[in-house]
């Protein structure tokens, strides 16, 4: 009887009869609780189904059943990474490795492990070692592909994701990865072929059309580009699909200037992101830095700060800050084409620094005033020391930009540090800021996050600019302003302007800077795929197309509009 239940309890697991299944198992656990494949399946089949007790359950029996039973030990180690238990995970698989030193799955889902623990070396030789046993294991070869991707290796990463296909045509994860890695370095030709690749070997799927009509809206097929996402849509668990199809089609109605329907669907994508990051981020928590440091700069005296008389023998750091989505994207694209500058992309150097001075300080900015001045030289030396992490080979000869937008309300420590610092302020139509960063897709901080609302949007932008004029009261600043629409209506003279500032030379290669964008390989930013463009002044003014829905926040940012002679 107990094999007539479990052939049948296996035929409707292969027609996707779940519960079916589970009461055939069980029935056959009631006349036989040793039943091993019985117990061991059920473990599976839990797990698969996210009733993670029972799952524990079930494989812990099939090992106190079988002690060497290799799979249940494998599918233990798989339930305990997903719930993240990795120290268990870890020593599950290992027992695996220690019983067949020949189990390519165990090298892997260990690599997998430790690639979660951060240990990104041990895992590239957990993943190498499985390729080793089995050369055909196309999960070993796309994790490892994608963890080529993180050490920003995307040659190694295209072949061995290729190669994960070429074994498994059916695999969608490793056509996903491939898509993904080809969008974010710009490889459109590649890109394309990839999805019809894809499309040939996956038939039907909503998230390769997702990625087609992303493409499409790229290449300017914004009609088609709607046409197959409107036909697509993503619920729970992928609400983070559904933001993204919704911005694709916002966008798409944006280039037809058809503004309604464009509002509409951004609005949508970002009160999914709301929805999705309620309990995780805080909008709330970036405004209290803000306003601790306009309440601090509000009494403050600069004559009670002491500059160090011990000063590095580097020049003081140049920051190229900025509201979001003001253009300095661009103008960090325009000038690292300068044989002389090199530009740091958005890492957290500052932001390290900054955690430095609250532990010191508990959070008390008055006490800036009172640090020592081997402190004060410890943080430069630590700036310093940071940075180098994020050059491949320092040059002294060289101008190095530190490049972080919202670095803008930190000005006031970083002079405590620097006070020699020069700042290129990159400005942009206040409306057009707002709305360009209502639209944009950021990735989510505390931050970020006020950018979910246009209202909210608009808030930051008054809170951020009026404690940049506090600032501007109170210190001497060494800054150069840039206007994003004098780039690009008066580049040569700008942009030459800004050499200047830098005590720098004109140089010719600043006019192919899109050029050499297409080469840049990874760029951490979400402009990634607008600074391989040409100049073009289709964002200038974009605001006024969306007159009525801007009119709400006019009153917020209409004084700012005036300051900054718009």
């Amino acid at each position: 009887m107990s094999k007539e239940n479990f052939d049948l309890a296996i035929q409707n697991l292969k027609n996707k009869n779940i519960n079916a299944a589970i009461k055939l198992f069980e029935k056959i656990l009631k006349e036989d609780p040793n039943h091993l494949q019985s117990n061991f399946i059920l473990g599976t089949v839990y797990a698969q189904n996210n009733n993670f007790e029972k799952a524990y359950n079930f494989l812990d029996k099939a090992i106190q059943i079988k002690p060497f039973f290799l799979e249940a030990h494998n599918n233990l180690g798989l339930l305990n990474m997903e719930q993240g238990n990795l120290k268990n995970a870890t020593e599950c698989f290992e027992k695996v490795i220690n019983i067949n030193p020949n189990y390519s799955d165990a090298y892997n889902n260990l690599g997998m492990t430790l690639l979660k623990s951060g240990n990104k070396k041990n895992a590239k030789k957990k993943f190498e070692k499985a390729i080793e046993i089995n050369q055909k294991h196309f999960q070993a070869k796309l994790n490892l592909g994608v963890l080529y991707i993180e050490l920003k290796n995307s040659e190694l990463a295209e072949k061995l994701i290729n190669e994960s296909i070429d074994i498994n045509p059916k695999f969608l994860p490793s056509h996903i990865n491939l898509i993904q890695l080809y969008e974010k370095l710009n490889e459109e030709e590649k890109l394309k072929k990839a999805i019809n690749n894809a499309e040939v070997n996956l038939k039907n799927i909503p998230l390769i059309k997702l990625y087609k009509g992303k493409l499409l809206y790229r290449t300017g097929n914004f009609s088609e580009a709607i046409n197959i996402l409107e036909s697509i849509s993503f619920g729970s668990p992928q609400l983070i699909l559904e933001s993204t199809r919704c911005s694709t089609l916002a966008k798409s109605y944006d280039q037809l200037k058809k503004c309604s329907e464009a509002f509409k669907c951004f609005k949508k994508s970002n009160e999914i992101h709301i929805e999705i990051n309620a309990n995780k981020k805080n909008k709330n928590n970036f405004l209290k830095l803000i306003n601790e440091r306009k309440n601090f700069i509000q009494n403050f005296n600069i004559k009670e700060w002491t500059t160090p008389k011990t000063i590095n023998d580097k020049l003081d750091p140049i920051f190229l800050i900025g509201f979001p989505r003001s253009g300095t994207t661009l103008l960090d694209t325009i000038l690292r084409c300068h044989p002389s500058i090199n530009v740091l992309e958005e890492m957290p150097i500052i932001e390290n620094i900054i955690y430095d001075i609250r532990k010191k300080t508990n959070r008390d900015l008055n006490k800036l005033k009172t640090i020592s001045e081997n402190f004060l030289i410890e943080l430069r030396n630590s700036y310093y020391d940071t940075r180098k992490k994020y050059i491949e080979k320092e040059d002294l000869n060289k101008t190095y930009i530190d490049k972080m937008p919202l670095n803008i309300i930190f000005v006031g420590e970083i002079l405590r540090i620097f006070p020699n610092a020069k700042f290129i302020l990159a400005l942009r139509h206040p409306c057009d800021c707002v709305l360009s960063s209502f639209m944009q897709t950021f990735k989510l901080n505390d931050a970020m996050t006020n950018f979910l609302d246009l209202k909210d949007a608009a808030n930051l932008y008054d809170s951020v600019m009026d404690l940049w004029t506090k600032y501007l009261k109170v210190f001497s600043i060494n800054f150069y302003s840039v206007k994003y629409e004098d780039v690009v209506s008066e580049f040569d003279k700008t942009i030459g302007s800004i050499l200047e500032f830098l005590e720098l030379p004109w140089s010719d290669n600043v006019l192919n800077f899109h050029e050499t964008a297409k080469k840049r390989g990874f760029i951490n930013t979400p402009s990634y795929n607008q600074v391989i463009e040409p100049i073009y002044n289709k964002s200038v003014g974009k605001w006024k197309l969306y007159e009525k829905e801007m009119s709400s926040v006019h009153p917020i940012l209409d004084p700012w509009i005036k300051k900054f002679n718009y």
